[in-house]
């Protein structure tokens, strides 16, 4: 049930499923890095909250991350002074570097060892536009007083353009920082699930979190900490998909997170054991976005730029925006206490998913936060939604009614999978190195668009709303809590 690809060494411990219904006053859906961090402050409060996980803790999508955390997001600052004013600029800023200081803290108190270290920041330059972009984002820089400038020459060997610096990020290993709460959780007697998947919620007077084994978590609050949420929020998101990479290099790069202003995107940096890490290329998710395409662009960026690096392991990840490129983190609905989530983060989810942690345990107890109003999922209006929904009906429309040619299941080959027609039915069939077959319903259980194989990861995944499932159909990433339903191969019924 694990997610393939990623750098990081799973979560070294683990628990057992729930199987019977309990009561609590908070329950977390979703054991990544948001529902671990959330889980452990309000632990430190005096809360028993309970974590239940569809796969294993800390083994999802920030198993897939890079392990940055920043508060430099890219040209961010200036666009949010021209759009929003000064204010909500210097707030954004002011939230991710107090993540990076609660990162930083949290390390220190816990002795966690995740190769944690603060480092410089550079957003890299590559035409005469970028750089007077880039002069517009430092001039923001000094107005908000932000640690950053610009610098003439960065310690990269493929642009001599000037770029812009700043200071004091980090980078980390984010499981092995998982792992160390996971740890003080366990040891304070926090009750943590894994093989637990949460297939509805429901809410009103007697809030509650309906199991797949058919069992139920009756909570005052319930903290929806999924990548995707389970329900309410879809018109808001745009998924996005990625490439990431680890490359061996000869010699030890310059230390520092690196970020070009090109379309699209790249950002890399050293790893400790002095590899280097790869992201980038991302674009939203729709039935032509081909995972293997993005493997190629990426492998094609490395080559380019860094001739003697050697292919290590490629993998792709998925991003959650919101339509306004600001996370979702507090109560669903304005003035109700039942249910809260976060997500929408993009590539931030580190900074961001702690500043929305944060913002999570403070209005579950009772705290005030002053950058609370920046997340707030009630921003948005009706009038305000009108565009997104009609988009997101249209993505489900033509998720719907869009179908690829078949091709011939004799022609499958070992590792490859592809849609065929067996019998006249449209199937998702997977041919294992050993030859064998596995064969799927492709219709999403979440909301019925087919899915496309993922030849990067070995995953069936829904171009719609982002639900990935293995080669059997099981659930590895939502919106979609059922697996897909199981052909038995022609070999099985002989």
């Amino acid at each position: 049930m694990d997610r393939p690809g990623g750098p990081w060494k799973p979560v070294d411990q683990t628990f057992p499923a729930l199987s019977h219904t309990l009561d609590t006053e908070v329950c977390i859906v979703g054991g990544g890095f948001i529902g671990i961090v959330t889980a452990y402050l309000l632990a430190r409060r005096g809360y028993r909250p309970v974590v239940v996980e569809a796969g294993r803790i800390g083994c999802g999508a920030v198993r897939m991350s890079t392990g940055t955390a920043l508060s430099q997001h890219r040209l961010r600052s200036a666009h949010l002074w021209k759009r929003h004013g000064e204010s909500v600029a210097r707030a954004y800023y002011d939230v991710h570097e107090d993540a990076l200081s609660w990162l930083e803290r949290t390390c220190r108190r816990l002795d966690a060892r995740c190769d944690l270290k603060r480092t410089p920041s550079w957003l890299l330059a590559e035409n005469v536009d970028h750089v007077q972009q880039l002069e517009e984002e430092a001039e923001a820089y000094f107005k908000l007083g932000m640690d950053g400038r610009m610098a003439d020459k960065p310690p990269v060997p493929f642009t001599g353009l000037p770029a812009l610096k700043m200071n004091d990020q980090i980078q980390l290993d984010p499981v092995r920082f998982c792992s160390k709460l996971v740890r003080w959780l366990s040891l304070e007697n926090i009750q943590l699930y894994e093989q637990t998947r949460a297939v509805d919620i429901v809410r009103g007077k007697h809030p509650s979190v309906v199991l797949e084994n058919g069992k139920m978590i009756r909570a005052r609050h319930i903290v929806c900490a999924t990548h995707y949420p389970l329900q309410h929020l879809s018109s808001r998101l745009q998924l996005e998909r990625a490439a990431a990479g680890v490359f061996t290099m000869p010699e030890t790069m310059e230390e520092g997170i690196f970020t070009t202003l090109s379309d699209p995107s790249w950002a890399f940096r050293s790893l400790s054991d002095g590899k280097l890490l790869v992201s980038g290329g991302a674009e939203r998710v729709s039935r032509k976005t081909d995972p293997h395409v993005l493997r190629d662009e990426l492998r094609r960026w490395v080559k380019e730029h860094f001739p003697e690096a050697a292919e290590e392991k490629i993998w792709t990840l998925q991003q959650v925006r919101t339509s306004d490129r600001m996370p979702l983190a507090g109560p669903v609905e304005a003035g109700k206490k039942d249910l809260y989530t976060a997500t929408g983060f993009g590539p931030w989810g580190l900074s961001g998913g702690v500043a929305g942690a944060q913002m999570i345990a403070d209005h579950i107890s009772g705290m005030r936060n002053r950058w609370s109003y920046l997340f707030t999922p009630a921003r948005f209006e009706a009038k305000q939604e009108l565009p997104n929904v009609v988009r997101h009906a249209a993505s489900y429309v033509k998720g719907r009614i869009q179908r690829r040619e078949c091709q011939s299941l004799e022609d499958l080959q070992p590792g490859e999978g592809a849609l065929v027609r067996q019998e006249g039915i449209r199937t998702g069939a997977y041919r294992g190195e050993n030859g064998d077959l596995y064969m799927v319903n492709p219709e999403c259980t979440h909301a019925g668009c087919e899915v496309q194989w993922n030849r990067v990861n070995t995953t069936w995944d829904c171009p719609c709303h982002g639900s990935c499932f293995d080669v059997e159909g099981n659930v590895l990433e939502g919106p979609a809590v059922k697996p897909l339903e199981r052909f038995y191969t022609m070999e099985k019924r002989k």
